[in-house]
């Protein structure tokens, strides 16, 4: 059996997750979600947050290899560069 592997928790390609994004204010929305998976658990579980504005531009989290190895891979490049 293949299973997806999360950071939080593991489900089976049974599983059902249930999400909603709920507006409570001009400031402020609820995330939910659900999950249904009887091949892991023996009950439904689910969880919340509220989120809130802030006067700060949201910027996308984007994740590639170069993320973590940048620095290294400059550092290499400049290492090659002629000594003046």
């Amino acid at each position: 059996m293949r299973m997806a592997v999360d950071a939080a928790f593991i489900i089976s390609p049974q599983a059902t997750v249930t999400e909603r994004l709920r507006r409570l204010g001009p400031d402020e929305l609820s995330y939910e979600f659900a999950v249904e998976d009887p091949t892991f658990y023996t009950q439904r579980w689910r969880a919340e947050s509220h989120l809130l504005r802030t006067p700060e531009p949201m910027l996308e989290f984007a994740c590639h290899e170069g993320n973590y190895s940048l620095r290294n891979i400059l550092e290499a490049a400049r290492s090659r560069d002629p000594k003046k």
